[in-house]
């Protein structure tokens, strides 16, 4: 089905009829969160397992989840034949709460959700950028390289503007309940739900680790229709397994 005839909705739903099938997405992050939206909307009693031809910029999630950082001409056969013996992969399906307050004090509640991250702060603004780009000039789009190049001036340029640099005064970010102080210095926030940023980046991995270890409690993330967690792709045979494990 091809995404520029028309939304995914409808094919969707044409096939939810079946009491099995896959899905292969072929496209970047933003087209498998656009097909993940849709799915869940749709609020299905069983999720189709969902494969990924990584055909977009960075493929975050197309890399965590073995799926490989592009598309570089294999057979799809052998890739159709990879998602028929492909095993499940769980994720979770994250929602932030978000609260401004404007100078009237009056306040407006959002709710976003997120699959891989969700940023606030200069790599929000340069992601800005060059969708507008995009938008305007689809043309200057031609390769993965170039959109990275795109991708890595636009960052460039904001950072040296300073254009968030007073983030700290104008966020208050609470997790579980807890008031997380952010560097004076900071220009960005970014929610991590992969290891993968920017086209490979391993934040957890290459980030500072806590001085001192304490208790803490993490909450659930809503994924699907509840509690729950999706299968990426697998055998059928497979996912029925964990169907009725998961019931026992």
């Amino acid at each position: 089905w091809d995404l520029a005839n028309g939304g995914p909705e409808k094919v969707l739903k044409s096939f939810s009829v079946l009491s099995r099938f896959q899905v292969l997405i072929c496209g970047g992050d933003g087209t498998v969160s656009w097909i993940i939206s849709a799915l869940e909307k749709m609020e299905l009693k069983r999720w189709p397992p969902i494969g990924i031809l990584p055909l977009g910029t960075g493929n975050d999630l197309a890399r965590v989840h073995g799926w490989g950082g592009g598309y570089n001409n294999e057979s799809l056969l052998y890739i159709l034949k990879q998602i028929s013996e492909a095993y499940v992969s769980m994720l979770d399906l994250w929602e932030l709460d978000i609260t401004t307050v404007n100078k009237k004090g009056k306040t407006r509640k959002e709710v976003k959700a997120f699959l891989n991250y969700l940023g606030v702060g200069v790599d929000a603004q340069a992601a800005l950028q060059v969708h507008n780009l995009r938008e305007s000039k689809p043309k200057l789009f031609v390769s993965r390289f170039l959109n990275k190049a795109y991708y890595a001036l636009a960052g460039g340029e904001e950072a040296i503007k300073n254009s968030c640099t007073n983030i700290s005064e104008q966020i208050t970010l609470v997790a579980d309940g807890i008031e997380i102080p952010l560097p004076p210095d900071s220009q960005g926030i970014i929610f991590l739900n992969i290891d993968s940023y920017s086209g490979g980046v391993p934040m957890w991995s290459n980030g500072l680790k806590p001085r001192r270890k304490r208790a803490r409690s993490y909450s659930e993330g809503h994924v699907l229709n509840g509690n729950k967690s999706f299968p990426r792709n697998d055998s059928i045979d497979d996912l029925a397994d964990y169907e009725i494990t998961k019931e026992l």
